[in-house]
């Protein structure tokens, strides 16, 4: 399932699947310049993220994201310029 991304990856950082106390060392990373999408979770400066196609999934630090800005919904609309 792929989904908008929310936010990209400042730089390759640990991943852990049930968060970040959980007494054992990370399952993976997620690498510099991946885009990710926000679960909403957070915990301790950590925030859960999925991966754009679905495939991982995990608490990262969160100084190590960066807020993407929204997608544009569709083309500009011309309807303001067209009843000038």
């Amino acid at each position: 399932m792929v989904m908008e991304p929310t936010h990209r990856v400042l730089r390759d950082t640990s991943c852990y699947v049930t968060g970040p106390m959980q007494g054992r060392p990370p399952e993976g990373t997620f690498a510099a310049g991946e885009q990710v999408c926000s679960l909403g979770h957070h915990q301790g400066g950590f925030l859960r993220v999925r991966s754009q196609d679905g495939s991982r999934e995990g608490y990262v630090f969160e100084q190590a994201l960066e807020v993407l800005e929204p997608a544009a919904s569709g083309p500009p609309s011309t309807w303001a310029t067209a009843r000038r």
